[in-house]
């Protein structure tokens, strides 16, 4: 059987054992400027990502409803990285691989099937404003 990007992507953190976080409705998963260590995958739910503007006002960037890549930024060798937007939970409740950034950057290096998985996922879903982010 052929798995498609987001089937091989969950499988591969499935048979490594990745743990599962659950997050309950209208709570965040991260905050926009706030370091994280850990990439994010989502499994099943409804999250939303957002920015607060200046003038204090959120204004959304996407909803994502299907398994996704929902914090892979910046840099692979950072064992930080600071988040471009905030992330919280729209369904009643939302499960996400959480693996420690550097590791999963080690999988990738060493995987060549997950490094092409990534660039179609990423390709594909990650909306054009984030190509330009910088710190």
């Amino acid at each position: 059987m052929v798995l498609n990007d987001v089937e091989f992507l969950i499988s591969f953190l499935e048979e490594r054992h990745v743990p599962i976080i659950t997050k309950k409705r209208h709570t965040y998963l991260t905050y926009h400027g706030l370091e994280e260590h850990y990439t994010y995958i989502l499994k099943n739910g409804v999250i939303k990502n957002s920015i607060i503007l200046q003038d204090g006002r959120e204004f959304n960037l996407s909803y994502i409803t299907q398994p996704d890549v929902i914090s892979l930024l910046r840099d692979e060798v950072s064992k930080y990285t600071d988040q471009p937007f905030n992330v919280r939970v729209e369904s009643d409740e939302a499960k996400f691989y959480q693996i420690d950034r550097v590791t999963f950057w080690n999988y990738v290096n060493a995987t060549p099937e997950l490094q092409t998985t990534l660039k179609i996922i990423i390709a594909k879903n990650y909306p054009k404003i984030f190509i330009g982010y910088k710190k």
